[in-house]
């Protein structure tokens, strides 16, 4: 059904609600179920079949089937929202010097400049792309339209970016504490 829509075949619309239309329900409202989401979770089904109209030419049988293919859509348009809705998270209170000592960390400044050698440490095509994404907070999507970058290579450039950070961060937490236990 979803070639013929990618066709433009706008006789194939009625049988793709028809034999997918409980499926979006469903997923749309095990995230979306209160009362006060029900205008939400009807957007978000509209916003489904108009991504199913408009990306039908992107689906592949070879990777999966239909189901999985509006199944996917339907995910990413609830997390969307989920996200549109969720109200700004809290900035946590700074620390303190003597919270810092505790913690075992010599400065604040100290942390940020650490973060900020292992993330120049990285290559210059995840620090733009994680730049993009933390700096300015865009989507992945407007990260890749602005780039030109492909939408699955930014995603990639973002997880391994981050990867890389947290791991020289624990490699340089674990070098101290490791000398630190050879002077004992």
């Amino acid at each position: 059904m979803l070639e013929r829509i990618a066709a433009g075949d706008a006789e194939a619309v009625r049988p793709v609600l028809d034999a997918y239309g409980g499926l979006v329900w469903s997923i749309v409202r095990s995230s979306l179920s209160s009362p006060a989401q029900a205008a939400d979770a009807e957007e978000v089904v509209q916003d489904v079949f108009a991504s199913v109209w408009r990306d039908a030419h992107r689906f592949d049988p070879a990777r999966g089937s239909e189901k999985a293919f509006i199944a996917t859509i339907t995910r990413r348009r609830v997390i969307d929202r989920l996200r549109l809705a969720a109200p700004p998270t809290a900035t946590a209170a700074p620390l303190d010097a003597a919270e810092l000592a505790a913690a075992g960390a010599t400065s604040l400044d100290e942390q940020v400049r650490e973060v900020a050698r292992c993330f120049d440490a990285l290559p210059q095509s995840q620090r733009g792309v994680l730049r993009l994404f933390i700096v300015e907070g865009r989507t992945h999507e407007q990260i890749s339209a602005a780039t030109g970058v492909p939408l699955g290579t930014v995603k990639s450039h973002i997880r391994r970016g981050l990867a890389q950070v947290r791991e020289m961060l624990e490699a340089g937490e674990q070098r101290p504490s490791a000398s630190r236990e050879a002077s004992s």
